[in-house]
């Protein structure tokens, strides 16, 4: 099992210490090895990552493969936005934040899809044990 920190960089550097009500003083972040392959472009949303913005949602889109996901936020003394990579297939699933609640853990497996390395499965769990994930470990 290997975890993957490239795709859902918006993701894990937003909801470290991240709530429905701010991400206050989180303003010191390290990003992990980025993990890869041939195919594709890397990206970061670190420059998307405010502190103090509040979370309100996750959004996974999953089928054979994982086919995209997305953060909605509101930024300090701005409206609300959204971050999204990936494409529109698969079938949606979104975990909108409880007060107070946190991303504990991001879990991704890769592997072969059509030729090309894909993400083939994601696991967001939060600090109040709820998950959101694609049914298929196997990967």
């Amino acid at each position: 099992m290997k975890f993957f920190s490239q795709v859902l960089a918006t993701v894990a550097l937003m909801t470290i210490g991240a709530t429905e009500a701010t991400t206050e003083g989180w303003e010191i972040y390290r990003l992990g090895k980025t993990y890869g392959e041939p195919h594709g472009n890397f990206f970061t949303d670190t420059v998307f990552a405010k502190s103090g913005e509040a979370i309100h949602s996750v959004t996974i889109r999953t089928g054979e493969r994982v086919n995209g996901v997305g953060i909605e936020v509101t930024p300090p003394g701005a409206g609300r936005t959204s971050a999204n990579h990936g494409g529109n297939g698969g079938y949606p699933q979104t975990m909108k934040m409880q007060l107070g609640e946190r991303i504990q853990c991001l879990e991704a497996l890769w592997g072969p899809y059509h030729g090309r390395t894909r993400i083939r499965y994601i696991k967001i769990t939060t600090s109040r044990e709820r998950v959101v994930s694609n049914p298929d470990k196997a990967v």
